[in-house]
């Protein structure tokens, strides 16, 4: 049975070395770094700083890091962007997505008259 330190010391290799191995993911904006708050099961928190400096493509990199650091230690961790209130399991993203005024107003006529 491993002990807690043991433990800590595990998620601390899998971390760097899934971080090893992102380096080698090509990243099409490389100037300024976004960062995320990966924190795992056991309560351990890590900051992954992504190469991308848009939002689109910093997503798209930590969920490929949380990914490869999932099927490393065999557990869903929860994970957030800095500057976000809310965090997010596994590789499941759900950010403020803000609907124009028009596609709200048919999400609602439709929804009135159909089941959706």
């Amino acid at each position: 049975m491993e002990t807690a330190t043991n433990k800590l010391t595990m998620n601390y290799e899998v971390f760097e070395d899934c971080r090893r191995n992102m380096e080698t993911v090509i990243v099409y904006e490389r100037t300024t770094r976004m960062s995320a708050e990966i924190i795992f099961k056991n309560g351990d928190r890590r900051i992954y700083h992504a190469k991308s400096e848009s939002k689109k493509y910093a997503i798209k990199e930590v969920a490929i890091f949380v990914e490869s650091i999932e099927q490393a230690i065999g557990e869903k961790v929860m994970w957030r962007l800095k500057g976000e209130k809310q965090y997010n399991f596994s590789t499941n993203y759900h950010g403020n997505e803000n609907e124009s005024l028009p596609a709200r107003m048919k999400k609602a006529i439709l929804g009135y008259f159909f089941d959706i």
